[in-house]
């Protein structure tokens, strides 16, 4: 009996043993399982973006020059991380919420813009909420009958944070999309009474919001597209009633010293690539969503440093002489010198490179693939070669140009002499 109860108590230790190492294993599987990252999100969304809602390595035979790109460090510790503070408050309508996306809370624009961008630049920001209602109106926003409004729910937010020493720097403003799609199709005077409504609506909401912050937040307001104009090219009436609700938007903006992110002129005349459109939803889809993003981050002004160039080869002679008919290497290293750097899109990326020739037409530059990439890391690097065939005996100059997510660009030009 002795010898049964000892195999017991054994047998149950091991027993016990299994469970637990069972539970930490599954604990591990159930973070990655229950908080999938963005790339999974994108994975598991496949190539269907979303389901609609209603409503080149370079070789050279002589002696390379190399010119090592900049070692500088990037760094997030600036003015502009210190204002994004704590806590990013997304507010607005379907558009805000992320309607169209598969995620809408992670792959919508207000997700996407806190996760690819205001992340970069401060790491340290951990909260992120987003109150946007879909269908959501200016009325709406401001008063609701049976539960709170999604206004005094920002205001709640704010004395909230206050509170707790938890700083929100930047708050994103996408209202009056649905006031003005309720007037499309209906006379002008309609659409000017309705714009009237919106207008009086909004002020509210913009005095109130701006008197709560102080100054303390950045407030940024967005315009809207025009899902429409894919049919039209612009040129029809209803395209003309988003530019002047647009107009309205900019200038309350403009009134309330607001920063302005324009979702107009990005998706104009690509309605189709952007949003779901052509199955007859006006929702953006995941692409456009994206671009909204960076459109919102442009708007920020917290990335106003240009890129940095550097050339990481250059078979270029020394004496920056050519004899006709002879080619140069190059490899452009392109380096965001103000964000911490990250070669996915978003906040520290390069959108794209390009090269003229004596102030001729640019020509896109590929992007050498990441493994022949002999720079700093956090680089992005860009073949060209040049063939000087057919050029006039003289001076030359190639200039090299990239751009950043934010907008701005970076210039390196590069002298040289064809032999006559």
């Amino acid at each position: 009996m002795q010898k049964f109860f000892s195999r017991w108590w054994a047998g149950a230790i091991f027993a016990l043993f299994v469970v637990i190492l069972f539970c930490f294993s599954f604990s591990g599987f159930a973070d990655n399982f229950f908080k999938p990252s963005k790339a999974a999100l994108l994975e598991k969304a496949g190539p269907v973006l979303a389901q609609p809602t209603a409503l080149a390595e370079i070789t050279a035979s002589p002696t390379p020059t190399l010119i090592p790109p900049s070692q500088s460090q990037p760094t997030a510790q600036n003015a502009a991380s210190s204002r994004v503070g704590d806590e990013y408050l997304a507010l607005g309508d379907s558009v805000a919420y992320g309607v169209g996306a598969p995620f809408p809370e992670q792959l919508g624009y207000a997700g996407v813009f806190y996760e690819d961008y205001l992340k970069r630049l401060q790491p340290g920001l951990l909260y992120y909420k987003n109150l946007a209602v879909p269908g959501e109106t200016s009325s709406t926003f401001i008063s609701r009958t049976r539960t709170t409004s999604q206004l005094n729910r920002a205001l709640d937010e704010l004395d909230a944070a206050e509170k707790i020493g938890r700083k929100i720097g930047l708050i994103t403003l996408t209202i009056g999309g649905n006031d003005m799609l309720e007037a499309r199709g209906k006379s002008q005077t309609e659409k000017t009474t309705t714009l009237e409504r919106y207008d009086a609506n909004l002020q509210i909401i913009l005095e109130r919001l701006t008197s709560r912050t102080g100054g303390k937040s950045d407030i940024i307001i967005t315009t809207y597209y025009n899902p429409y104009a894919y049919n039209t090219g612009g040129e029809d009436e209803e395209t003309a009633w988003v530019r002047r609700f647009n107009e309205l938007i900019k200038k309350r903006a403009a009134d309330y010293k607001l920063k302005l992110a324009d979702f107009f002129a990005p998706i104009f005349g690509r309605e189709k690539t952007f949003s779901w459109i052509g199955l007859g939803d006006i929702h953006p889809n995941t692409a456009g969503h994206a671009l909204l993003a960076a459109t919102v981050w442009k708007a920020t002004g917290y990335d106003s440093q240009p890129p940095g160039l550097s050339l990481s080869y250059s078979s270029l002679p020394d004496n920056r002489r050519l004899v006709p008919g002879q080619r140069a290497a190059f490899k452009l290293s392109v380096q965001d010198g103000r964000i911490i750097p990250d070669l996915t899109p978003g906040a520290g990326s390069i959108s794209g490179a390009t090269v003229g020739l004596d102030n001729a037409e640019k020509n896109s530059l590929p992007l050498v693939p990441a493994r022949y990439n002999k720079g700093v890391a956090s680089s992005q690097e860009f073949s060209y070669i040049l063939d000087s065939t057919g050029l006039t005996a003289g001076n030359h100059i190639l200039r090299f140009e990239a751009t950043d997510s934010a907008g701005n660009i970076g210039i390196l030009e590069i002298n040289f002499e064809l032999e006559g």
